[in-house]
């Protein structure tokens, strides 16, 4: 069980390794329902199954690509569910607006599953233990107040042995997350991508791969 109400959770990777893809696989899971490619369940019930998903990192471009491919993993079938999911893109605003946008998105669409693709740019300092903590500490209210999940997507450390997320702020996700998934690539065959659960409060899942 992971992804619950009222929690948050985190997507972490080095750059270029995945963590987009990742979060297109577990929202086409969510669009989509029951089980999604042998290997992600979602239970979200009827009427009770909004996305709301944010890109901070991204161009226009690059975002209707990836709407596109998650179109591409449904099944005719499912493609109206695309209908659920609603899209932002804050690549070119301030920080101080981007958290406001976001706050204001989920406060007023109520959304049952919130993504935000790019959590480190809602700080100005990723590595300011204040702010970080503040940070994490509204995206808990957010999640509790709302009766909603966020997925944060982040960086880990360039180089970093220890998979360690980006600054103070992926120490206090990680402090605060229900559960933590990391994407690596194999050792084995560079091609592949590894997701596996670095840190959870309930049982872990089995880790998988995708190419």
């Amino acid at each position: 069980m992971v992804m619950t109400r009222e929690n948050i959770s985190c997507v972490t990777a080095q750059a270029k390794v995945g963590k987009t893809f990742l979060v297109k696989l577990i929202l086409s899971a969510v669009l989509k329902k029951g089980v999604f490619q042998n290997r992600l369940i979602s239970e979200l019930p009827e009427n009770r199954d909004k996305i709301l998903y944010i890109d901070t990192e991204q161009s226009k471009y690059h975002v209707k690509l990836g709407l596109s491919h998650i179109k591409e993993m449904l099944t005719p079938e499912s493609e109206h569910e695309l209908s659920k999911m609603t899209v932002y893109q804050f690549d070119a605003v301030s920080t101080s607006k981007r958290l406001e946008f976001v706050r204001w998105l989920i406060y007023n669409t109520r959304p049952d599953f919130v993504v935000l693709d790019g959590i480190s740019d809602l700080a100005l300092d990723t590595n300011n233990l204040k702010e970080a903590d503040e940070l994490v500490t509204n995206l808990r209210i957010w999640a509790t107040e709302n009766n909603c999940h966020i997925l944060n997507v982040i960086h880990q450390n360039p180089n970093d042995l220890q998979t360690k997320m980006k600054g103070h702020l992926g120490t206090k996700l990680q402090d605060k997350s229900e559960i933590v998934i990391g994407v690596s690539v194999d050792k084995e065959n560079e091609s592949n991508r590894i997701v596996q659960s670095l840190a959870s409060r309930n049982r872990k899942p089995e880790p998988f791969e995708f190419v």
